[in-house]
């Protein structure tokens, strides 16, 4: 395998604290912000429009490949060229994790890459509670997260198909949400023996991983995937990019890695970094259902996380 544009080291400095007050940073350039459906996107989104000289907001339409910038709809092939009038290499910029969706973060991240901007920063704010489901009954371990789904969409510029001789590998991110994991093995045929899960342990929560566990036992016992479970930290993206290096550094030839974000955002972004430094189209791609997130799916404000990212 050719690794040449292959980055196998970056740094991310993470800080955390119950408040922001007590994170160190300077304000910022430029920051981006997606919509916020819950206490702490608002909160997010608050801090950064105090913090920032110049707030985006930016949401991507998975059914018709347009982001929504800037009350103007730009198609996704355009968003570099639409984007770089805002940026400067000297420019510090902040992403909000915490409102921004994956495919946002990962097309930010994409267009910083390609302006050659290696240092920013981005900030995720953890729930202390998520809403509870209350057409699940008395179970305390499903959550009102998402409304719908728009299905496994590809993204322009990250997508492969998957192969009919079933020699590709597929990595999920887990959350609470298994019936995400049920629908990629029914829509896109993977092959179980090279499915691998990871959870997010330690969790957010001292027994929060005790829920994704729960809630997504059926599907690792009905799929046999009992020995493919591995575990990283739900609020270190720097972990989730360790794990990806070694797994895609033992590809064989013929294979090729698919990324399934579905767990924490912080292991979201761990993928988006990954995926954008690792510059192969070939053999790494993203497998994405694009959820549509409920409202007040979460309640008050946990910690807050600064990350202090250098590719």
């Amino acid at each position: 395998m050719n690794y040449s544009n292959y980055k196998d080291f970056m740094n991310i400095n993470m800080q955390y604290d119950s408040t922001s007050s007590k994170l160190s940073y300077e304000d910022w350039d430029l920051g981006f912000v997606g919509s916020s459906v819950d206490d702490r996107g608002k909160e997010a989104i608050a801090f950064i429009g105090s913090k920032t000289k110049k707030v985006i907001k930016i949401e991507y339409d998975p059914i018709n490949y347009l982001i929504l910038i800037e009350e103007q709809s730009i198609g996704i092939d355009f968003i570099d060229d639409f984007l770089m009038s805002y940026l400067d290499l000297e420019s510090k910029i902040i992403l909000d994790c915490t409102s921004l969706g994956f495919v946002e973060l990962l097309i930010i991240s994409q267009v910083l890459s390609n302006y050659r901007i290696k240092d920013f920063d981005a900030i995720y704010l953890e729930p202390e509670y998520y809403r509870a489901d209350r057409n699940k009954g008395i179970s305390k371990r499903d959550f009102e997260l998402s409304k719908s789904f728009e299905g496994y969409i590809g993204i322009p510029g990250h997508t492969l198909s998957i192969s009919t001789d079933n020699c590709d590998k597929v990595v999920f991110f887990c959350g609470y949400e298994s019936e995400r994991i049920e629908r990629a093995f029914e829509d896109l045929n993977l092959n179980e023996e090279k499915t691998q899960l990871i959870f997010g342990v330690p969790a957010f929560h001292s027994g929060w991983e005790m829920n994704s566990f729960s809630n997504n036992i059926r599907v690792i016992d009905e799929r046999n995937l009992n020995r493919r479970l591995y575990f990283c930290g739900a609020s270190n993206p720097l972990a989730i990019y360790e794990k990806l290096s070694v797994i895609y550094r033992g590809l064989s030839v013929d294979e090729r890695l698919f990324i399934v974000p579905i767990g924490t955002k912080p292991m979201a972004l761990g993928a988006c970094l990954f995926k954008i430094c690792t510059n192969d189209n070939q053999k790494l791609a993203i497998l994405y259902d694009h959820p549509k997130r409920k409202e007040e799916r979460s309640s008050k404000i946990s910690r807050w996380n600064l990350y202090n990212i250098s590719l």
